[in-house]
């Protein structure tokens, strides 16, 4: 039997489409359910190859990492692995794409195709300029030097800040990319960089400098994995759930499972998307799915906290950030399940910035991918005056105004300085209160905190060097250090997701 699938991308971590209209779409496999079978897949002997179609997408650099630790697991077992692509980047960069190749023992690539490893770039708009021509104001105050979200509209060219911070991510994958060549291709390092500066190359050309095995079609590889034509194939999500080719490997792992009944439940917990206050019934009828809703993530934790075959929780977090009441909200949750004797482990997936940090930082552990964007402890806060918009419009807006700050919210006018000062004051709150927190839960004194704060955004690999991360590693290294504190086998963990 071959586990197959194709990838348009890198799986979600969970849908990204209205609860009610997930049952009647066909569901792709998620990050977790993928990884999850090519996991499990390793360990069941009638799996023998796993074969993976690559497409063009959106990977993520941390997702790509994820992968390639289960890829990996799978061929440690001396199973073939076995990916095809028509290019890993035709005519865009294809570097995520081709990282993740390298985790398979077996690189195809169709004749009229690329390798395009050109190196990573990154470009922002800056519309200022625009802005002005509309008779738009931005009003925003910022905390933390590089908390640099808003400068697109601010500035009419890049920070220094903001180019550090870029730099330093870019940089960073940059090593996760030389060191996953030169272990998956087995070429030296010092040569890579050459190979970076002379890409885009042609099928052959890759060939030739065995960055892929085979430069064929798609039906022939199928023909070397299935030699007599009896295609004995399994997808990831079949696998995982109920067809009978894991009918077997299921059976098995219910029967370690009721051996273990006593505190061997984990509860999965996901902070996928913004960070926003409320609950589901605050999501409107095409969805809210995206949103990271802190009501019921903070109820999630609390019922798990509460249950007691839980022995430990898994926050998933998925997100950019959001509200910093709301993040409080899902930390304050996490401090109440450990009060209550639950080991509680966040797993990061591709970022975990700013509100994602925060809800994190009382976790007894966190991991975190080595591409993992994290920190970004910081805040900015204000609005945009759109008075002249409407004047060039021809638009008079009135009103009546009740107290003297009533109006400090509207976007017809820009604050007085003493609203604007309030304001400071409120982000300067938020500000103090995100690093006191991090310190506390981080075990950190603040001085040092402050010199990882000011809105600096860092990878995985970097947020593990300076202490803001513990481990490196996706959702089953999590996993297993669960088990680990358990003291159970991992399979015969109580595995459920909330």
């Amino acid at each position: 039997m071959v586990l197959t699938t194709t990838f348009h991308g890198t799986p979600l971590d969970v849908p990204n489409i209205p609860s009610w209209l997930a049952q009647f779409v066909p569901m792709e496999p998620s990050l977790t359910e993928t990884t999850s079978a090519i996991y499990k897949a390793a360990k069941d002997k009638r799996v023998e190859a796993l074969a993976v179609r690559l497409e063009g997408g959106d990977y993520n650099w941390a997702d790509v990492q994820e992968l390639r630790a289960a890829i990996q697991e799978f061929r440690a077992g001396g199973k073939r692995a076995y990916v095809y692509a028509e290019s890993y980047g035709d005519m865009y960069p294809g570097m995520a794409e081709y990282y993740l190749a390298t985790a398979f023992d077996s690189i195809w690539v169709q004749p009229v195709g690329a390798v395009s490893i050109t190196g990573f770039h990154a470009e922002m708009p800056y519309f200022k300029k625009t802005l002005d021509l509309m008779g738009v104001v931005p009003d925003i105050i910022q905390k933390g030097t590089y908390k640099t979200a808003p400068e697109n509209a601010l500035l009419e060219h890049m920070s220094d800040a903001q180019r550090t911070t870029i730099h330093g991510i870019l940089a960073s994958m940059m090593t996760d990319f030389f060191e996953g060549v030169a272990q998956g291709r087995k070429i030296p390092t010092e040569r890579i960089g050459a190979l970076i500066d002379g890409a885009p190359y042609t099928a052959e050309e890759a060939k030739e400098r065995k960055l892929v095995d085979t430069v064929g079609y798609e039906d022939e590889l199928m023909k070397i994995i299935f030699p007599d034509d009896q295609r004995q194939m399994v997808d990831p999500l079949s696998y995982f759930y109920e067809e009978p080719a894991a009918e077997s490997f299921f059976k098995k792992e219910k029967k370690l499972v009721e051996k273990n009944k006593q505190n061997n439940g984990v509860a999965v917990v996901y902070v996928s998307g913004m960070i926003v206050s409320g609950g589901g019934d605050d999501a409107g009828l095409m969805g809210g799915d995206d949103m990271a809703r802190a009501g019921d993530i903070s109820d999630a934790i609390l019922s798990a906290a509460e249950d007691e075959s839980v022995g430990a929780i898994i926050l998933r977090v998925v997100s950019p950030g959001g509200s910093p009441s709301a993040s409080e909200t899902i930390r304050r949750a996490v401090e109440v399940a450990k009060a209550k004797g639950k080991y509680v482990v966040v797993s990061m997936g591709s970022e975990a910035a700013s509100g994602g940090y925060w809800v994190s930082v009382d976790a007894d552990k966190i991991f975190a991918q080595a591409g993992t964007l994290t920190g970004s402890i910081g805040v900015f806060g204000g609005k945009a005056s759109f008075a002249a918009v409407w004047d060039k419009l021809g638009i008079n807006w009135d009103g009546v105004e009740l107290g003297a700050n009533s109006s400090m919210w509207s976007m017809n006018k820009t604050y007085n300085e003493e609203q604007r000062a309030s304001v400071s004051r409120m982000l300067d709150q938020i500000y103090d209160g995100f690093v006191d927190r991090v310190a506390k839960g981080r075990h950190f004194g603040r001085d040092v905190v402050e010199g990882m704060a000011e809105g600096r955004v860092w990878t995985g690999r970097q947020a593990k060097e300076n202490g803001l991360v513990d481990a490196i590693g996706g959702y089953h290294a999590a996993l297993a250090d669960v088990a680990a504190k358990l003291g159970v086998a991992p399979e015969g963990l109580d595995v459920f997701s909330l």
